[in-house]
């Protein structure tokens, strides 16, 4: 799955892409009952690493150059609220 907010109303660094991932964790873990939530990233993309480590996503790998960036989130992990 990925995400992207693009238009022109719409401007970056506006939080949108944190509430949406925290949003899809507490459906995969509150709503489908998922033991663990997985994703990769591109290790250019700073962005969405820095996003997803602040939810709670811990790397589980160490890239080198051209390969992604393994990172996984389990339920114990505190998924701060969408209302935060």
């Amino acid at each position: 799955m990925g995400t992207r907010i693009r238009h022109p109303s719409v401007s970056l660094a506006k939080g949108y892409g944190r509430e949406v991932a925290r949003l899809i964790a507490h459906f995969a873990f509150d709503r489908l009952g998922l033991s663990a939530v997985f994703a990769t990233v591109d290790t250019e993309n700073v962005g969405s690493l820095r996003l997803l480590t602040g939810i709670g996503f811990v790397q589980t790998n160490h890239p080198r150059d051209g390969e992604r960036v393994a990172i996984l989130m389990k339920p114990a992990a505190a998924v701060p609220s969408a209302a935060q």
